[in-house]
């Protein structure tokens, strides 16, 4: 009998995330890793400042989640953030000014995952549009072209965090 699936696919967390937003007005930096059998869900009350200060934090995050011994495999992460974007009709030269603080940018909602399994990347974004502070729609963006490649070097430094404690402490 085949083992019956407990993953949640993309357009659940999708789903979930929308909700959480619409309803709260705002989605707090959430991880969602998951194995055959189970799975965690926490969220992250400050992402750190910098890429290399919150690539650090996502380690440390997998390191610890090895620790605690909740899944002894991890098949699939993702990570639900706010963030700000700026969508070029073609790339500039060099990006001098940080997308928070470009003219142009729009605040999204980011979904990113990753099937660690078969290494395979997702990435969702939703335009947040608000009135009077409150998020009253979601325009989904069409984030990937024909032949790019998606890739979060967050939940990769996450992935290998775990990976790290699955070395560290192999008789888990």
């Amino acid at each position: 009998m085949p083992k019956e699936n407990h993953l949640l696919s993309l357009e659940q967390i999708q789903t979930a995330a929308r909700e959480v937003l619409l309803q709260n007005g705002y989605h707090l930096p959430t991880i969602i890793a998951q194995s055959e059998s189970a799975q965690i869900v926490g969220q992250i009350p400050e992402l750190g400042g910098t890429g290399d200060e919150k690539q650090a934090q996502l380690f440390a995050l997998g390191f610890l989640l090895f620790q605690e011994r909740v899944l002894k495999a991890l098949h699939q992460v993702y990570l639900i953030t706010e963030a700000w974007s700026v969508i070029f009709k073609q790339p500039p030269a060099d990006m001098e000014v940080r997308p928070s603080q470009h003219p142009d940018r729009v605040e999204v909602l980011i979904i990113a995952g990753l099937n660690v399994i078969e290494q395979i990347a997702s990435l969702t974004m939703y335009e947040m549009v608000r009135e009077a502070e409150e998020v009253i729609e979601l325009i989904e963006m069409n984030t990937a072209t024909e032949g790019s490649e998606v890739r979060s070097d967050l939940l990769n430094a996450f992935v290998l965090g775990f990976q790290a404690g699955a070395q560290r402490f192999p008789s888990h």
